[in-house]
């Protein structure tokens, strides 16, 4: 499960200098900060104390506090509350595993999200005239807002591929927003160009490239490929900055829900035989004579 030396090499590259002294010092000194103060962190990194708390959500954890408990816990014994799953398993623990890992990824995940950076992202979608979602080829995460976002009559396209996403960028104007996740690094160049046309870029996961990064856990166990705990907390993310946006355009969810029912009247009615149809049918088929 989460490992907080693993974090740390996964995301090295995406570290700024002073992250990077202060990475140096929970590996090779991983015991000592268990039980420093931020403060004695700060001092030997040469860093302030805000770094310390910026860096432990770089790796996806919540603050300090919350990196001593994960190291402490990494040092201490197995990484993670079960063992990963194994395709040798029997079925039943196979599926044991994965509903364990699920509860784990959502519990992560939740821990990890931050109320004001839902809200800012609920209130860039809100005010953007165009909202263009970014996913990678093997997800479906974007496709599955879009037709959230639909309901609320917001314009929006998906793309997967950079050739798109960039025939897209070039129509953005300022206050348009481009979602995305971190799993989209190849399109970082675009993106960063879209920001310089004051486009929002907001992103699930923590990439450099965003202006609002909506926190999510990741791991995938022994096997990447199945994106199992990824795919169901961005999807989770994704329902959260949905819900508060829904709250932004109530006037907009109230009139959709009274047209869904005008619509669902009338199909209704539709379907329902008239007075002469309910006569022929109580008569029976009409015979030659």
């Amino acid at each position: 499960m989460f490992s907080v030396l693993v974090e740390i090499a996964e995301r090295r590259h995406a570290l700024t200098q002073v992250e990077k002294r202060i990475a140096d010092i929970v590996v090779e000194h991983a015991e000592w900060v268990t039980q420093a103060t931020i403060k004695q962190l700060a001092i030997r990194a040469s860093a302030s104390e805000a770094a310390v708390v910026r860096f432990s959500r770089t790796i996806g954890l919540r603050g300090f506090r919350d990196l001593k408990i994960q190291l402490a816990r990494e040092l201490d014994g197995p990484v993670g509350s079960q063992q990963g799953m194994t395709l040798s398993d029997p079925v039943d623990e196979r599926i044991a595993k994965i509903f364990q890992q699920a509860v784990y990824a959502l519990d992560r995940t939740e821990r990890l999200i931050e109320a004001a950076a839902v809200q800012e992202a609920a209130v860039c979608l809100k005010a953007a005239s165009y909202i263009l979602l970014v996913e990678a080829c093997d997800s479906v995460v974007m496709t599955v807002f879009k037709q959230k976002l639909a309901h609320l009559n917001k314009r929006t396209e998906v793309v997967h591929d950079k050739g798109a996403a960039a025939s897209a960028i070039v129509h953005m104007s300022k206050g348009d927003v481009i979602f995305t996740a971190e799993r989209t690094e190849s399109f970082e160049e675009l993106l960063s160009y879209a920001r310089s046309k004051e486009v929002r870029v907001i992103a699930l996961g923590q990439p450099s490239y965003a202006d609002i990064k909506l926190l999510t856990y990741k791991e995938e166990d022994n096997y990447p490929m199945l994106s199992m705990t990824e795919y169901l907390t961005q999807v989770v993310v994704i329902d959260c900055v949905f819900a508060v946006l829904c709250g932004l355009m109530e006037e907009t969810v109230m009139h959709y829900i009274s047209g869904l029912e005008e619509v669902q009247g009338i199909v209704a009615a539709k379907g329902r035989p008239d007075e002469n149809s309910r006569e022929n049918i109580r008569k029976g088929p009409l015979r030659r004579k």
